[in-house]
């Protein structure tokens, strides 16, 4: 009888092992498929509001770069800044955020690289030649609500008085850092994309194309018809008339690559 209850115990105690080993199996098999569906999960597609928030630091300087850049051509144009006064740099930073036009074009020729991680900025060229795109994209859009939210913060009338006076203007870091580090907070830490996101793809348009559709929303701005013209007529028009420069400097990005820290600077008036 001792001996029965001897193996019933053994047998018992046998079965319970093989059951822990088993739940145990189970749990690492769990784990390894959890941790396996996270690394090899498959990128997703990002909208323009969540995409904003891990390029506003790179987008926050492409915007004062650029900003920069045209601020010192008005300066050449007006021959100092006593003769050119506050109200053209006001115009540039009313316009500079608008997508397809001549202030604010260069949104249209910048692509998002990178699915995680710090994502970056490229301005897309082909030889000499500034390629540009729709702003239809995720990509594109979330540039603009950076563009629109940094001016916001800076403060249009704070960043018109910088230009103005001259302050910071010795180099495009300077003032980049200026209004990126001190008048906003977007560079305070930049956000680093853990998921993977699908990046979109550049489609560069046909220059005449592009001249044709700045030309269109141009007319509709000013109150004109633009609606009754095809783009095929429009960049007819274009051709005949050498294109947007031909019309009062209403070309797009030439000049702007290799400007430096821009024009000589005149003293603020007293």
């Amino acid at each position: 009888r001792v001996q029965a209850m001897a193996k019933s115990y053994r047998t018992a105690l046998l079965s319970l092992l093989v059951l822990t080993l088993l739940l145990l199996q189970s749990c690492d098999a769990a784990k390894g498929k959890k941790g396996k569906s996270k690394k090899n999960r498959e990128p997703v597609a990002m909208g323009a509001s969540k995409l904003a928030k891990y390029i506003k630091c790179e987008g926050c300087k492409a915007m004062s770069t650029n900003l920069f850049l045209q601020a010192n051509t008005l300066l050449s144009e007006h021959k100092g800044r006593k003769k050119m006064g506050e109200e053209p740099v006001l115009e540039l930073l009313e316009t500079i955020c608008n997508e397809g036009e001549k202030t604010g074009e260069w949104l249209n020729a910048i692509d998002v690289v990178g699915s995680s991680g710090e994502l970056s900025l490229q301005m897309q060229v082909e030889g000499d030649e500034t390629l540009f795109q729709s702003c239809s994209g995720s990509e594109c859009q979330a540039l603009v609500r950076v563009c629109d939210a940094v001016r916001t913060e800076a403060g249009e009338s704070d960043i018109a008085e910088m230009i103005y006076r001259g302050h910071y203007m010795g180099s495009a870091e300077a003032f980049s850092d200026r209004i990126c580090s001190k008048m906003t907070e977007s560079c305070s830490e930049k956000a680093v994309l853990k998921e993977a996101r699908i990046e979109e793809e550049f489609k560069a348009m046909d220059s005449k194309k592009w001249e044709a559709k700045k030309m269109t929303k141009m007319m509709k701005g000013m109150g004109m018809g633009a609606q009754m013209y095809d783009r095929e007529n429009m960049a007819e028009m274009l051709e005949e008339q050498g294109g947007m420069d031909g019309m009062g400097g209403m070309g797009g990005m030439d000049g702007m690559d290799g400007m430096g820290g821009g024009t000589e600077e005149t003293p603020p008036p007293p």
